[in-house]
This record gives C-alpha cells, sequence and structure tokens, in this order.
C-alpha cells in the first residue's frame, strides 16, 4: 500500500484570475502564489515563468550554453517571445473562427475606446501564445498564476 505523499502526484496546476479590469486580479495575485507555495507548487506568473521555461527547451539550453551569463536572461526573453509568437499563430490557424470573432469584437467597441483597448486582438494572441508555450512546458510541481484578465 503506498502512503499519501507517495500516491500524491503533482501535476502542473493553472490558476486563472479572470474579472473585469479593476476587479483585483493583480491585487490578488500575490497571494494566490503564496497559496500555491503552501501547497507545495513552484507558481510563476507569465513574465516569471517565460525565461525559466524558455530554458527548458533546446534553444534555451543552447543559449545557456554557449552565451555569456550577462546575455543569457535578454536570450532567453527573446527565446520565450519567438515560442509565444509560434504558439499565437498555431492557436489562430486552428480556430480561424474566433480569431474572427475576437477582431470582430474589438472593431465593434465605440471609436471613445482609446487606442489600447482596442487592441484585443493583438493582447488574446499574446495571452495565447504565452498559455499554450508555458502549459506545453509546465513540470510536475509547476503552478502557472494567471492575471491577464481574459483566457
Amino acid at each position: 500500500m503506498q502512503s499519501t505523499r507517495e500516491a500524491r502526484t503533482l501535476t502542473p496546476v493553472v490558476v486563472e484570475l479572470v474579472g473585469a479590469p479593476g476587479a483585483g486580479k493583480t491585487t490578488f495575485l500575490p497571494a494566490a502564489l503564496d497559496a500555491c507555495r503552501t501547497a507545495g507548487l513552484r507558481p510563476y506568473t507569465i513574465v516569471g515563468a517565460g525565461r525559466v521555461f524558455a530554458a527548458r527547451t533546446l534553444a534555451g539550453r543552447a543559449a545557456n550554453a554557449v552565451l555569456p551569463a550577462h546575455l543569457q536572461d535578454k536570450a532567453l526573453w527573446a527565446i520565450f517571445l519567438g515560442y509565444r509568437s509560434i504558439w499565437a499563430a498555431a492557436f489562430a490557424a486552428r480556430r480561424p473562427r474566433l480569431a474572427w470573432y475576437v477582431l470582430a469584437s474589438a472593431r465593434g467597441r465605440p471609436s471613445a475606446a482609446n487606442a489600447r483597448e482596442r487592441r484585443v486582438l493583438h493582447w488574446y494572441l499574446r495571452l495565447v501564445g504565452a498559455y499554450g508555450f508555458l502549459t506545453s512546458r509546465a513540470r510536475e510541481g509547476d503552478a502557472l498564476v494567471l492575471d491577464e484578465g481574459f483566457i
């Protein structure tokens, strides 16, 4: 018979903080990260996970092996951005109707909305790209805590 500790498997966890702007997602973020640590998980935000998870790729391992230490962080961030873009393009290609729907909803916003608010498709693709890449590289015991507003 296995003990409770041996039977417990730590699989990657995704915690999505979803809500309207100003609802308190970012304010709640530190408490969510602490709760994950208390549960024995390694919590990451998108920004915090970017370099760590990029280092788990072949390109990241190569960058860490050949680049001097002062260039590794920049290289890992660039690798993360590249993978994020690839995952975003793949997501949009698999779900073109959804991408068109998001674009149409952005076009339907009032003209009084500022430019940042009207860039819904841009922010949406950045988020799904990061989500796809990070979840593909997550390991047992990792927790992705996302406070980006809509997943």
